[in-house]
């Protein structure tokens, strides 16, 4: 199910969200702002007077964080499969987990506890729909396409996450796996369960939590400024460059909490318009892309409060083999939004 997020993962770093900091218990403060801290972290310019500010994730043992992140997904194919007509593929999830720091390094580096709450997803396709819910037992949940969700939910694991928003390392997935084998029952021996643990990958858990964070600049930042960052990537059978530029558009002062309202715009560079391999060619014929977001990083907390993104993709290419050819039109939406709960 995490796989869905590849159609857009070449976008997963525009996804600008939440990370770290948060309350340590039920009695801590967190309208307090620390000045000390917020004096290190906005400073004004020299030259221009304006605010400036350094972006980074902090936390302190303890801290906890509950979300809920939402995304959806709308793709719209035409080919030959299709027989000519638009055929809609609809998908929402929503999850909601728990952060909670673990410790710092001297570097700044965080380790974190991820436990995931719940699960639901709503998929569609033409007239067909289903929905999974992890709060909810029927034969959605206990059937055999579900077990990885079923085998994460409420099972500890960590991450590293870097101060600038890069998750680094996914670890101790050791009670996601006896979950699983215990989903699975006794249908499999200690050699089969060495087997499931090396083909099972993570990366689409660990690439779905970096889509979470805006990498930040190293620099300050100053109101009204921007800075941008690329990455490449692969639209289904092409390579690009995707371009994002960042625009912190204010610092306000909202009930004691210092909240940095930060806009992104993003644009895509196709590197190719033609591949081939031994089953064929594949061609672009059109495509575009476009894509904005608005975040609230909370300062004062040191994490992101609120974010919403949006991303268009459309794309028409030929594919060609063995003297055959045939037209596809793709055409994905995907609406993006995390908020910060506790």
């Amino acid at each position: 199910m995490f796989k869905k997020y590849a159609v857009i993962a070449i976008f997963a770093f525009f996804l600008i969200s939440i990370a770290s900091c948060g309350k340590k218990d039920e009695n801590t403060d967190i309208n307090k702002t620390d000045t000390s801290k917020i004096s290190q972290i906005i400073k004004k310019d020299s030259v221009t007077g304006k605010d400036k500010v350094l972006f980074k994730y902090t936390g302190k043992p303890g801290d906890k964080l509950f979300y809920k992140l939402v995304a959806k997904i709308s793709d719209t194919q035409n080919n030959p499969e299709t027989k000519g007509q638009d055929l809609k593929n609809d998908n929402e999830s929503i999850f909601y987990y728990w952060k909670e720091v673990e410790s710092v390094d001297d570097k700044g580096v965080i380790t974190f506890s991820i436990k995931i709450d719940s699960i639901i997803e709503k998929q569609s396709l033409g007239e067909q729909s289903i929905t999974y819910n992890s709060n909810v037992y029927d034969t959605v949940r206990s059937s055999q396409g579900s077990m990885f969700y079923n085998a994460l939910i409420y099972q500890p694991f960590k991450i590293r996450q870097s101060p600038d928003g890069k998750v680094t390392d996914i670890f101790a997935l050791e009670n996601v796996y006896d979950n699983l084998f215990k989903i699975l029952g006794d249908t499999i021996d200690e050699k089969q369960k060495e087997g499931i643990k090396s083909s099972l990958s993570m990366q689409s858990v660990k690439d779905f939590l970096q889509s979470e964070l805006q990498i930040f600049s190293k620099d300050y930042i100053q109101v009204d400024s921007s800075w941008q960052f690329s990455q490449d990537g692969q639209v289904f059978y092409f390579n690009i460059k995707n371009n994002i530029k960042y625009i912190l558009k204010s610092i306000d002062n909202v009930n004691g909490q210092y909240i940095a309202n930060i806009d992104g715009i993003a644009s895509t560079d196709f590197l190719e318009k033609e591949v081939k391999d031994k089953s064929g060619t594949a061609r672009i014929d059109e495509s575009n892309s476009s894509g904005t977001g608005t975040v609230k990083i909370n300062l004062s907390r040191g994490c992101v409060q609120t974010k919403e993104t949006t991303i268009n993709v459309y794309i028409a290419y030929t594919i060609s083999s063995g003297g055959q050819s045939a037209k596809v039109k793709r055409n994905v939406t995907q609406n993006f939004s995390v908020t910060l709960l506790n």
